[in-house]
């Protein structure tokens, strides 16, 4: 969406995916850049949102068509 590699880095507890870590499933964690995260003043850019959304259902649509074509 953004013609730029993702940022690949490791959050600390801040979702549930520490708990498919623990039992040996992969997970991927994407979202908006979070900023002062856990501060008063946190915030993520609105501008990020959008392109956050199309990712997430680009990636529902991509899921589910390969489920019902069987690929």
């Amino acid at each position: 969406m953004l013609g730029t590699a993702p940022a690949v880095n490791m959050r600390v507890g801040g979702s549930d995916s520490r708990w498919f870590r623990m039992a040996d499933i992969p997970t991927v964690v994407y979202g908006p850049t979070p900023y002062n995260m856990g501060a008063p003043d946190e915030y993520a850019e609105i501008s990020e949102l959008g392109i956050v959304s199309r990712v997430h259902a680009l990636t529902a649509f991509d899921l589910l068509t390969r489920e019902v074509s069987g690929a």
